[in-house]
């Protein structure tokens, strides 16, 4: 195995799977393409149900994931979209 690829396949999410988050900022502004007027959006707690094996930037650290609500999993959204709640 060569070097970027072990360096790939320890690239871990900073959540996971069953982990309480919420959408953030960046989340916002992917999603809706604005922050503004939806800040009782970042009080919603969801539940991550699915994260993807592999960065889809590698050599950036971003990971697909699908939270437990199919209105905000319908976007493609990544782990850089929520902040851990608990």
């Amino acid at each position: 195995m060569q070097a970027w690829e072990r360096e790939r396949a320890a690239m871990k999410p900073k959540i996971k799977v069953g982990d309480v988050v919420r959408i953030n900022n960046n989340g916002l502004q992917s999603c809706f393409g604005t922050t503004l007027g939806l800040g009782h959006m970042k009080t919603k707690d969801l539940r991550i149900t699915w994260i993807a094996k592999e960065s889809a930037t590698y050599p950036e650290p971003t990971f697909d994931v699908e939270v437990d609500d199919p209105e905000i999993t319908k976007f493609m959204i990544t782990d850089r979209d929520f902040d851990l709640v608990r």
